[in-house]
Parts: structure tokens; C-alpha cells; sequence
């Protein structure tokens, strides 16, 4: 019995001793586990950010200068040999415009010529494009449009946007002899290139206006619209009024004219277009 009873003793020394040296180790592990861990290589070095850098598109006198250099001075400035005066340029001011993502501006450059007769100016248009760097000439074109009588150079009268991909440039100009003859040249901006559309009569008028005279008489004014669609180019809406006296207002006639894709064009019918003589 005695036997028994040390080997009794000895089970429990034994299940003690396993019990400390579980708990001991427990203690360890966790002890362990709530030291502190120095930072890691990767979270001493700065993060890497993304910086978006502000671009410039700001279209100054000097860079238009520097675009403008290369036509004017290879041109002409004395167009008539008997005056000594000299075709004189003004800058219209800058119409900016968006097609897709790419930026556009345009300038109109007017050239007044000496004061000589029937001499007419006219008005030179440039596009230019920002290519994400600097400002580049996308096209121009000489002699847009415009003009009238006695070297008058005409200006840009309307810029319009006339389709998702095509902005229109309206040049006014005009002459008196006899009668008046105002118009509008119409050049649009399309597919990076200039291209003369058409010319509207805006306004004309001939003959003797002594309302008791029994001259022939003849006015009348045109108003244009274009009309928004999902065409590539919107159609051109002409309105022909009378500005007589007698019918000042009413309708003439009226169309609207679509444009030919494959000229390039509006094809504006002979009854909207008059001439002096």
C-alpha cells in the first residue's frame, strides 16, 4: 500500500511540473509577441506620389510674333508702286475654341492698304493649336475674306461653332457705288484645315431712294442662321427681308442650304446673290 501511495505522489509531481512548463511556456510566446518590431526598410523611404504639373497654354504677343514672322516677312508690303505707303496690320482678338481634347486659337490679321480708289484690303485668318508643349500654326489662310472700298480691310464679324468638329469664321466687308453691297465670307476650320465655305449678302441696296422719283429701286437684307443637328456641319438657314420703305420687313425668301460635303461648301442659290454695277 505504501508503494502505491509514492507512486501516486510521483503522477501528480509529474502532471505539476508539465502544467508550470505549459504556462511557462505561454508566457514566453507572448511575451514575444508584444515586443516592439522596428519599422520596416520600405517604411523609412518617402512614398512615391503622383504630381500633376501645371501646363502653360497662355498665348502671348511674343509667341504669336514668332508664328506670324515667317508669312509676313516673305510678303509684300508696298502693293501699289506709286505710294510709299505701306499695307498696315492689326490683330483681331483671340477666339479660343475646343475640338475633342485638342486646344485651338484664332487670330484674324487685317490688312488696311493705302487710300487709293476702289484699292480693297482684305482679312488674313490663322489657326493655331496647342500640340501639349507650345503653340504651333495648324493652318492660315491669305486673303480669307473681307475687304471694301478705299483699302478698308473688313473684320471678323461672328465666330460660330457649326458641328462637333467644325467652327465657322465670319469676315465682313463691303462696298458703295450707287448703291451699297454688304457681305459676310464665311471660311470654316474643319479636319485642321481652313476652307472658304461661301459668301452671304447681307445686305444690298441700288437705286435712286427719292421716294417721289420713279427710279428703280431695289433693297434687301439677309439673315443667317445655322441650325444645330447631328450633322458633321450644320445647314445654313438664309432669310431674305425687304428693307423698302413701303414693305420694310417682309419676307423675300427663305431657304435652307445644306452643306456639300464633297466641295467643301454651301452652295448658295443666285437669287440670294446680287452684284453693283
Amino acid at each position: 500500500m505504501v508503494f502505491s501511495f509514492l507512486i501516486y505522489l510521483m503522477m501528480i509531481r509529474t502532471i505539476s511540473l508539465y502544467v508550470f512548463l505549459t504556462l511557462l511556456l505561454l508566457s514566453a510566446i507572448n511575451c514575444k509577441n508584444e515586443t516592439f518590431s522596428p519599422p520596416s526598410v520600405n517604411s523609412l523611404l518617402p512614398q512615391k506620389q503622383n504630381v500633376v504639373m501645371a501646363v502653360d497654354t497662355t498665348l502671348t504677343s511674343e509667341i504669336i510674333d514668332n508664328l506670324l514672322k515667317p508669312v509676313y516677312d516673305t510678303m509684300n508690303m508696298k502693293p501699289l508702286e506709286e505710294m510709299d505707303e505701306e499695307i498696315q496690320l492689326s490683330r483681331s482678338d483671340i477666339k479660343r475654341f475646343v475640338i475633342g481634347r485638342e486646344k485651338f486659337a484664332a487670330l484674324v490679321i487685317e490688312n488696311q492698304y493705302p487710300f487709293a480708289g476702289a484699292s480693297t484690303g482684305h482679312c488674313d485668318l490663322f489657326i493655331f493649336r496647342f500640340n501639349g508643349k507650345n503653340w504651333e500654326t495648324a493652318d492660315f489662310m491669305i486673303e480669307a475674306g473681307s475687304g471694301g472700298m478705299y483699302g478698308n480691310s473688313g473684320s471678323l464679324h461672328r465666330f460660330t461653332v457649326i458641328g462637333k468638329k467644325t467652327v465657322c469664321f465670319a469676315l465682313s466687308g463691303g462696298q458703295t457705288h450707287m448703291g451699297t453691297l454688304y457681305y459676310d465670307d464665311l471660311v470654316i476650320f474643319s479636319q485642321n484645315k481652313l476652307k472658304k465655305a461661301c459668301t452671304v449678302t447681307t445686305e444690298y441696296s441700288y437705286g435712286d431712294w427719292d421716294d417721289n422719283s420713279d427710279g428703280t429701286r431695289f433693297c434687301y437684307n439677309v439673315q443667317y442662321a445655322f441650325l444645330p443637328s447631328e450633322k458633321a456641319v450644320y445647314d445654313l438657314q438664309l432669310v431674305k427681308r425687304s428693307c423698302l420703305k413701303e414693305d420694310k420687313d417682309q419676307i423675300l425668301d427663305k431657304i435652307v442650304v445644306p452643306f456639300d460635303n464633297k466641295d467643301s461648301m454651301f452652295k448658295i442659290p443666285q437669287a440670294f446673290e446680287d452684284n453693283l454695277p
